[in-house]
């Protein structure tokens, strides 16, 4: 069976800014990271081009502009961890 790590959900405060919800984008970072470490098999994360228009879920969400930079990092820490 595979362990999926959903990184942004992880951060989410439900109902944290009364009529939607918040969150805490700068723990996505350490969390993928720890995820990756102890061996998920693959990480599930929500982007948008422009958080702050995003209808849902932009206080936790990743800005697209990231992400290849964080893919790559994704990827090195998942080859070490796995040895590939």
């Amino acid at each position: 069976m595979a362990v999926v790590f959903d990184i942004t959900h992880s951060v989410q405060k439900s109902g944290g800014l009364g009529t939607a919800t918040s969150g805490d984008r700068e723990y996505v970072y350490p969390l993928l990271r720890a995820g990756l470490a102890i061996g998920v098999d693959a990480i599930f994360a929500e982007v948008h081009p422009n958080l702050a228009e995003a209808k849902s879920d932009g206080p936790n969400m990743l800005y697209l502009k990231d992400l290849e930079e964080i893919l790559k990092i994704a990827i090195e820490i998942d080859k070490i961890v796995k040895g590939v």
